[in-house]
């Protein structure tokens, strides 16, 4: 899912993802537009958001995702007359509205894909001419301007998001309730943190065990020096009374440079209070690639798993490509570092009894509370989950007044954190069919209304909102409401790419030359990533290649290699071309020495040497005898080079062996998911020197230097290098948030000595 704030003030030099959001999205108060409740206690559906301020300008209203239109009110124009009804409560408040119904994917399989949710943007002052029914809308495209909230002197809008019963169930996994710790969670869609719930009687241990035992041991101290035939028990020294959660998350290039690599992992209550410090293992996910192969070489050999299982544990807590990788056995464990109730110890994330979640499971410790008050179809919050919070036991007799105790429970972190993530099921405030059912109760005293209204006031709250109010099949009926500035935050932890936005970052018109572009009209870009959509997304998200940074880096690189995805074999095959005149010649100078190891998949792997790396990552079995091999120039005598076998002199002096009964290569171009997970595997397997992981220079930035030091090391040389400089640069318009109107650019690029004149056309890949 591609998800922006409704504002996109520029990002300030060094500020976090965290902070940027916060200042794109400057939510009210209680009594002032917070979310969920006004201080009358009733429902509060969105939040109001106050434009940042750029230059002196307000930052205009933007759309948050492509969708398309479902409603346009243009603002009635700002009126002098105190009687007029949108003159209510001591200042003007502007009518314009547009709403947007958008869909999307989360995930694969039909509880993840064709997600659908709306947006509503009230209290425009402008709207933009161009914003009409029907239409399709983008992303980041502008809406209008914010306007005014009962005279307010800021510009301001209310911002909402709701869906109904089935799209609740794909967004969070469920409609009701919250998670049993019967089984796992969902695996069609995994994204954020990944969390492990430990019954009670779970064991903890002071010292690190073998990665082999499964059992915590660790290798006998035998003359100063550790055996690993000999092993000795570790005891615990804690074991757990009362459930405890452990989050684990990756850094994903996020934070300090000497950082951006960590995992962390952070303990809490099953009420999502914090237990103990943050454990922080640095390089980890760098690291992940070498951890994995670490673990399955200290098994026995008679019963190591893939590479590929182990990696997928790791980075998960669990397999959840079952498809393609067996489930891990209890035998294989996985331990982590993490704090408990008095200390530091080690426990096992694959012991039978732990439980493994994502976020895309909206864990309850996390906040995530879901409550149904539509039963009464009025808007007042009779929620006694949502009341709790607010005043707890025997807070709610206390004298105070509602809105004191709303205030208290607000200023409290924990409660304004679980507050922020109720998603609740109310009538739509902006529905002018259903005034008098939602507020009619603002006539009858109670405890919530200790003033009640008389007549001629409930008359001009009535004539106020129907002012604002609108008719329109999509919020009609009770919705689930989400806190959009949670709904935003959180969704954009899921870095899912579904069909048209993945399209929709295939350049239309590239290549160095404006006057002779390479043209990819919206239907063939489509056609071409629609084989490849849950393979790749699962090939990314496996990775770590789920920031947008890195998805920059990594898509320009594919885009090269295949050809703008229009091909996942290498042009020539491997073979000589011939000339006019019908001589033969190698249209690259190495291609001689690999030929039937051409390049295949979505970052050409190419010579037997990496193909051979990625067979053992996956543990692929070799062809029974007699098998044909797709390309006959391999067969069981042939021999091939596995790496170039020229030396500096560029004399031959590497030596050829046979491929043969290895798995047939073909399996890399032909299948969509080995062709995309191979591209992946090099993409985290490629040395840096001593280190792994092309992550770690993906995270430095997208200058043209990083991109530069990425295309060398995919491709090994300076081929295509002016095409992927400009590729990185066009994904990352349309994948970032920037709001860049530049039609194209020009930019020069001094890599290792060459100068390149880069040209990039900036033309958005959109159905016309």
């Amino acid at each position: 899912m591609l998800i922006s704030p409704p504002f996109l003030p520029p990002r300030s030099e060094g500020q976090s993802e965290e902070q940027w959001l916060d200042y794109a999205m400057q939510a009210g108060a209680p009594g002032d537009g917070a979310y969920p409740v006004s201080f009358n206690m009733g429902w509060h559906g969105g939040v109001h958001l106050t434009a940042p301020d750029t230059s002196g300008k307000a930052e205009r209203v933007r759309c948050v995702a492509n969708g398309t239109v479902l409603f346009v009110r243009a603002p009635v124009a700002r009126q002098n007359d105190i009687n007029h009804p949108q003159n209510y409560h001591g200042g003007w408040t502007d009518n314009g509205c547009v709403v947007i119904q958008h869909e999307t994917d989360i995930g694969a399989g039909p509880e993840a894909s064709n997600v659908k949710f709306t947006s509503v943007y009230m209290h425009l002052a402008e709207v933009e001419p161009a914003v009409q029914v029907g239409r399709k809308i983008y992303r980041k495209d502008v809406l209008g301007q914010a306007g005014q909230i009962y005279g307010s002197n800021q510009r301001k809008i209310h911002f909402e998001i709701v869906c109904d019963d089935e799209n609740l169930r794909k967004l969070g996994g469920r409609d009701k309730g919250g998670l049993k710790f019967e089984k796992d969670g969902r695996t069609d869609c995994v994204y954020g943190s990944i969390y492990f719930w430990l019954p009670p009687g779970t064991k903890i241990f002071r010292l690190k065990p073998l990665d082999s035992s499964a059992t915590a041991q660790i290798a006998a101290d035998v003359s100063g020096q550790k055996n690993l035939s000999q092993t000795l028990p570790i005891p615990e020294v804690h074991v757990v009374q009362n459930a405890l959660v452990v989050e684990l998350y990756y850094n994903c290039g996020d934070g300090q440079y000497e950082n951006k690599g960590s995992a962390l992992t952070r303990t809490y209550d099953e009420n999502g209070i914090p237990i103990g410090s943050i454990v922080t293992e640095n390089e980890a996910e760098y690291q992940l690639y070498s951890r994995a192969c670490t673990i399955r070489n200290s098994l026995p050999a008679s019963t190591q798993p893939p590479v590929s299982a182990l990696y997928e544990q790791l980075r998960f807590g669990r397999v959840i490509n079952q498809i393609r990788e067996k489930p891990l056995s209890a035998d294989v464990p996985h331990w982590r570092e993490i704090s408990y109730p008095g200390g530091v110890g080690w426990a096992n994330f694959n012991a039978s009894q732990i439980r493994k979640y994502s976020d895309a499971d909206l864990p309850e410790w996390c906040g995530w509370i879901i409550a149904d008050d539509s039963a009464d179809r009025d808007s007042r919050c009779d929620s006694d989950v949502v009341l709790s919070l607010i005043a707890p036991g025997d807070e709610r007799t206390k004298s105070s007044s509602i809105q004191t105790k709303l205030r208290v429970a607000f200023q409290n972190p924990h409660v304004k954190r679980r507050l922020d993530r109720v998603i609740c099921k109310i009538p739509s405030e902006w529905n002018v069919k259903t005034i008098d059912a939602r507020w009619s109760w603002l006539k009858q005293k109670s405890d919530v209304c200790p003033e009640p209204l008389d007549d001629k006031d409930y008359a001009l709250l009535r004539s106020h909102i129907s002012t604002l109010g609108f008719e329109t099949a999509a919020l009609e009926g009770a919705l689930w409401h989400w806190n959009p500035v949670m709904f935003v935050k959180h969704f954009r932890k899921c870095s899912w790419l579904s069909l048209d936005e993945l399209a929709g970052l295939l350049p239309r018109r590239s290549g160095p030359d404006p006057a002779k572009p390479a043209v990819v009209p919206w239907g063939t870009a489509v056609e071409r990533m629609r084989p490849y959509v849950a393979e790749l997304n699962m090939a990314m998200r496996k990775y770590g290649i789920s920031t947008r940074l890195r998805q920059a880096h990594f898509l320009a690189q594919t885009y090269i290699e295949t050809g703008l995805w229009r091909t996942m074999e290498e042009v020539g095959k491997g073979y000589q071309s011939r000339k006019k005149d019908g001589t033969l010649f190698w249209a690259a100078p190495a291609m001689e020495f690999y030929q039937a190891f051409y390049g295949r998949g979505i970052m050409q792997l190419t010579w037997p040497d990496n193909y051979n790396s990625y067979g053992l990552y996956r543990s692929f079995p070799n062809v029974p005898d007699g098998h044909v091999y797709k390309d006959r120039r391999i067969d069981s005598r042939s021999l091939h080079y596995w790496s170039d076998p020229r030396g500096r002199s560029r004399q031959i002096v590497g030596s050829s062996q046979s491929w043969a009964p290895r798995f047939d290569p073909d399996i890399v171009s032909t299948d969509s998911f080995n062709a995309c997970d191979s591209g992946a595997h090099y993409w985290v397997s490629k040395k840096i020197g001593r280190n792994l992981n092309i992550n770690r220079v993906a995270d430095k930035g997208l200058t043209p230097q990083e991109v530069g030091r990425v295309s060398v090391l995919v491709n090994g040389g300076g081929y295509g290098f002016v095409e992927r400089q400009a590729y990185a640069k066009f994904i990352e318009r349309y994948l970032h948030d920037d709001v860049g109107l530049n039609e194209n650019t020009r930019f020069a690029v001094n890599y290792r000595g060459t100068n390149h004149d880069v040209y990039v056309d900036f033309t958005p890949q959109r159905p016309r």
